[in-house]
């Protein structure tokens, strides 16, 4: 194992105890982890770059493992001439923020420069109040996931961005233009609507965000306390990021109406311990599930095409089948996951780089349909002392032929995968 991967390792177990030790974080504290991003596939053929499977800290937010969220606890500052209260941050923050309109019978007016600065990376949903007239400067920064946005009557001063990570909806309620809004929020692609003007596309579900387009019925996000979910009925995507960070689900079950599960949708779940996937799905997109670290075991449908860089990266899944429907297992989509053993798919067509790196499995088997295994697939791979190559004719070592009798030997073919040739891909021309 590199020192990379053994870094990220390490990290991983160093978060998931301060996760679930530690009842009160500090929010004040910044990112501690950055994710380690992917290797691209250096002219392999690997399709994708390479996409880190985590990007959250992992240490603010907290919360114990299956508890609610806490109720956000403000903290504030009295102004220069007592006649009222600035927010200076919180102690606690949920996924909804909603700034008060008065503390101890005095008015909010002001959030103060930095209060909520790298605190609440996974908050969707800010209510700014009719009292308030001024934000300080990177008030919000790191609020990166925010769904829905309300501004107050009354704001009328706001230092640099608000957000510089596009919402998809805005309730405006100051006196505010659009040109003025969009210069101090990131807008495109965004609903922006007033009590005169517009009107809102999300819907509130049982405190599930829902956008609806056309035939499809998107879950943006979760707002609520509750920590085993079932989703609404009728949703036919999950939004990328949808549930990034949140630290208090432990279950999941989805509606057979779910195709497609989006990049990073519940990456850094630290507290889930089960999903209930679609029946009808049939991509799970980039990290989707990296880094759940509570994830032992996954049921995956039978419909199911691809999965996707990272989906399941550091999550610790034993044992695996891919349902016959899979065509494709993308870069590093179970690197690092203690597997001891998984079946593949009769369909599979395509391994991608560091697919299976750094698991612990002992024998594979890569049926007749494989044509391509990208290298470094079975990197770290080093108790892997058995691969059957179905059919071990006809396959190239990047352009030179390989060498049909040496890949019909098991024990050969696993050398050739984990050390000999670990740097150069398996292909088979059409």
């Amino acid at each position: 194992m590199n020192i990379k991967r053994l870094i990220a390792l390490l990290l991983v177990l160093v978060l998931s105890f301060a996760l679930f030790a530690c009842d009160e974080p500090t929010p004040s504290t910044p990112p501690a982890g950055s994710g380690d991003g992917g290797s691209g596939d250096g002219g392999s053929g690997d399709g994708g770059s390479g996409q880190a499977p985590g990007g959250g800290s992992g240490t603010e937010g907290g919360g114990s493992s299956g508890t609610p969220p806490p109720t956000t606890e403000f903290t504030f500052e009295l102004s220069a001439d007592g006649s009222y209260y600035i927010v200076t941050g919180a102690r606690k923050i949920t996924t909804t923020l909603i700034i008060p309109e008065e503390h101890e019978g005095k008015p909010v007016r002001e959030i103060a420069p930095q209060a909520f600065r790298y605190a609440a990376e996974y908050v969707r949903k800010i209510v700014l109040p009719d009292s308030l007239t001024k934000v300080g400067e990177t008030a919000f920064l790191g609020c990166g996931y925010v769904v829905h946005l309300t501004l107050g009557r009354n704001l009328t001063e706001v230092e640099g961005m608000l957000l510089e990570s596009p919402p998809k909806e805005i309730y405006n309620r100051s006196s505010m233009t659009k040109e003025q809004v969009s210069a101090i929020v990131a807008m495109w692609e965004t609903n922006l609507y007033s009590d005169t003007e517009g009107a809102p596309r999300l819907k509130d579900e049982n405190d599930f965000l829902i956008q609806e387009s056309g035939d499809e019925k998107i879950l943006l996000t979760y707002i609520g306390s509750e920590t085993a979910l079932t989703l609404p009925a009728g949703i036919t995507k999950i939004a990328a990021q949808a549930f990034y960070e949140n630290r208090y689900i432990t279950s999941v079950t989805m509606p057979d109406t779910v195709t497609l599960i989006e990049h990073g949708a519940f990456n850094w779940c630290t507290a889930m311990k089960s999903v209930k996937l679609s029946s009808s799905l049939t991509e799970i997109k980039d990290s989707a599930f990296a880094c759940c670290v509570k994830l032992s075991s996954i049921e995956l449908p039978n419909g199911l095409e691809k999965i996707g860089i990272n989906a399941f990266s550091l999550c610790p899944l034993t044992t695996v089948t891919l349902p016959d429907s899979v065509k494709r297992v993308e870069q590093a989509a179970f690197e690092d996951c203690p597997l001891a053993s998984i079946t593949l798919s009769n369909s599979l067509t395509y391994i991608g780089t560091e697919a299976f790196s750094g698991c612990p499995l002992t024998a594979i088997t890569l049926p007749a349909s494989v044509n391509y295994i990208s290298w470094k697939a079975f990197k770290d791979c080093s108790n892997l002392t058995r691969v059957v190559f179905e059919d071990p004719n006809g396959w190239l070592l990047s352009n030179d032929p390989a060498d049909s009798t040496a890949l019909a030997d098991p024990e050969t073919a696993a050398t050739y995968l984990t050390q000999t040739y670990v740097e150069k891909a398996f292909r088979k021309p059409n």
